[in-house]
């Protein structure tokens, strides 16, 4: 073995949690260099308790929803597929790189497209934001390129 393989299975015998790999290396370097690596030590203080969280799943407030925009990047225009469950109020934002809105579109109830057009807007990246009732859905982003 060269000096790069013997520091690699010296660096793995150090390793834990001990795995097989691991005790792999520890035999080799104990048979070849009569070199012992230390176990793994428990710890035995630890509350295990403390490291774990309760994940709470949260129900969205509508079942409403918009699909990515079709072609993205675009130049001239772009389709965004969308769904607005009856009588909720929607609407989809678009922003520039910079967070100004550039423009704002109601939206109309049940399975739907919006078209956007590029109104001269500069080449570069924008997000669109739906939103439901007020509040946010979905955030996406689209490209525009050169015409």
């Amino acid at each position: 073995m060269d000096n790069t393989q013997i520091a690699f299975v010296q660096e793995l015998a150090y390793k834990y949690p001990e795995s097989l790999a691991v005790s792999n290396a520890k035999s080799i370097l104990l048979m070849l260099y009569e070199e012992e690596a230390p176990d793994c030590i428990e710890i035995e203080t630890r509350n295990s308790e403390i490291m774990l969280k309760d994940i709470n799943f949260v129900m969205p407030d509508s079942d409403a929803y918009m699909e990515d925009n079709f072609p993205d990047p675009f130049t001239d225009r772009t389709l965004v597929n969308y769904y607005l469950p009856e009588g909720i109020n929607g609407e989809i934002r678009v922003n520039d790189m910079y967070g100004k809105t550039v423009a704002n579109y109601k939206l109309k109830e049940g399975e739907n497209s919006l078209e956007i057009f590029n109104n001269n807007w500069s080449p570069g990246i924008y997000t669109y934001t739906m939103f439901a009732n007020d509040k946010l859905i979905e955030v996406k982003k689209m490209i525009i390129t050169h015409r």
